[in-house]
């Protein structure tokens, strides 16, 4: 379910005011039984913190109540030092989900250069939902993730996620070396006693490999796997005559089973790519996604660089995604001039799963670079 926004309190002005209780009226698709609520706050204003004692949900048709305890602070400073947090459902005096403790127990590969200096994140997914972003913080070792060392991390009072079916990874990118060579992530489930093995074997790194610094890896001892088999998809970009760009590219493809990671290619001075008239060719590893209905695609500015104007728009002409397993192939025809406006993306949807090089898209759009 996508995020909720609580903007606009039931006849109140000032919202999450000490003992006082807010009222939001939504309309959303009903998702019922709930079984956890995820909340987060964005910490700013002069007042970031906040005492959350519950929520309660009320089905306006049927008149269902569902009760959500927190009963402690979202704060950077205060209670758990955490801005987002995750409750059990109770209804009728009952939780709706178990809770547990996980250790994450993460090896890094023994070759050359393969530690890393950036922060590294973790989503966990199970038959339950997902964890959240969890941050790989606190670990035994003073230096984490140094070459052939294993670092444990460990997140207790969790909702269990039941089994485990797979993992992303990531790092910021940041530090002196930032490069990641990872050779496994083991997750233990404390209160099953159950460990589920998440091979890698991989660089995490915009300088080696494939230049990805985010995966998605299935789990290596659940019967849940074979439905996030891995495959590699091609992708090649027919950049028009209408704009080119410098920037860097991002990726994201939607399937009937899965949505992929974000893909991103760098377009350094070095190895320019996305010219005018050109074509430019990339290959991708991800878990399969089943027959691709969508696209999204766009192209980012770097940070304190000048964009000439003729650069504000980057005119991508077509896209053609093979799937290399199984060579099903998706093409998509943009329109043939740059429309006006700005954006940081589009969407581009196609009506039916195609598998022919010669069928095109439904729609048809230039992408250009976000306003900021």
């Amino acid at each position: 379910m996508a995020a909720l926004s609580l903007l606009e309190s039931h006849l109140k002005l000032c919202r999450f005011e000490r003992e006082q209780n807010d009222t939001f009226i939504m309309e959303i698709l009903d998702i019922a039984p709930f079984t956890k609520m995820r909340i987060r706050i964005d910490g700013l204003g002069c007042r970031p913190e906040w005492f959350l004692e519950r929520i309660l949900l009320k089905n306006m048709n049927t008149g269902d109540l569902t009760m959500f305890y927190y009963g402690d602070w979202l704060s950077q400073w205060k209670g758990k030092k955490t801005l987002v947090c995750e409750m059990c459902a109770v209804v009728d005096g009952e939780e709706m989900m178990e809770w547990t403790s996980y250790t994450v127990s993460v090896k890094t590969s023994d070759i050359l250069g393969a530690g890393t200096d950036a922060n590294v994140f973790i989503i966990i997914f199970g038959e339950n939902g997902d964890s959240g972003t969890l941050a790989l913080k606190q670990s035994a070792n003073w230096n984490k993730f140094e070459r052939n060392n294993t670092d444990t991390f460990n997140f207790s009072d969790m909702l269990s996620l039941g089994h485990l079916c797979k993992l992303r990874v990531w790092h910021d990118n940041k530090g002196i070396f930032p490069g990641w060579h990872l050779s496994y992530i083991n997750v233990k489930d404390n209160s099953r006693d159950e460990t589920f093995r998440f091979q890698c074997d991989c660089w995490l790194s915009r300088g080696e490999g494939d230049r990805q610094t985010l995966r998605d890896f299935a789990c290596a001892n659940n019967e849940i796997r074979e439905e996030l088999e891995e495959t590699t998809y091609e992708i090649v970009i027919e950049t028009g005559n209408g704009g080119e760009t410098r920037e860097n590219v991002w990726l994201i493809l939607e399937g009937r089973k899965n949505r992929s990671k974000e893909f991103l290619v760098e377009n350094s001075s070095r190895q320019r790519a996305f010219r005018k008239g050109t074509t430019d060719t990339f290959e991708f590893d991800s878990v399969y996604l089943g027959d691709i209905a969508s696209l999204c695609v766009g192209h980012l500015a770097r940070e304190d660089r000048f964009i000439p104007k003729r650069e504000l728009v980057w005119h991508v002409k077509t896209i053609t995604i093979t799937e290399m397993e199984y060579g099903n192939v998706y093409v998509l025809c943009l329109c043939p001039s740059p429309p006006e406006g700005r954006g940081s993306g589009s969407v581009l949807e196609l009506s039916e799963p195609w598998a022919h090089p010669q069928r095109q898209g439904l729609e048809q759009m230039s992408l250009d670079t976000p306003a900021f």
